[in-house]
């Protein structure tokens, strides 16, 4: 398809529809078929934390992301690097969690929240 046309038809979807935030709405809806699980975390989470999320390719990871960044209102940086540290992972093969909780907490006290936090709450 012609560059030019491909983007003639982006900008018939109105401003702010890139052809990365395509790719990432569509990536969304690809990773999350049923509705329900993505919706109740939507209430309080931002597109970032749902972006995010996509990129974790492991099902029990992604649902365990999605419903403790809800649930303990992670910021995003906080998410980003539970993620890379495979706080998930980690917390499956532990014996004793409450040392891999603690070691998540005291790592992440310092990342601060973005400065629209205080709107969700």
């Amino acid at each position: 398809m012609d560059a030019s046309l491909y983007h003639i038809r982006l900008s018939n979807l109105g401003s702010g529809f890139s052809t990365r935030t395509l790719r990432d709405i569509r990536k969304c809806y690809l990773t999350f078929p049923i509705w329900e699980d993505l919706a109740h975390a939507c209430a309080k989470l931002e597109w970032s934390h749902i972006r995010t999320i996509t990129r974790v390719t492991d099902t029990n990871a992604r649902k365990y992301y999605l419903k403790e960044s809800a649930e303990q209102n992670w910021g995003v940086r906080q998410l980003e690097r539970n993620i890379n540290t495979l706080y998930y992972q980690r917390l499956l093969s532990s014996t004793n969690k409450q040392p891999v909780v603690d070691e998540m907490v005291e790592n992440t006290k310092n990342i601060k929240p973005d400065n629209r936090d205080f709107i969700r709450h």
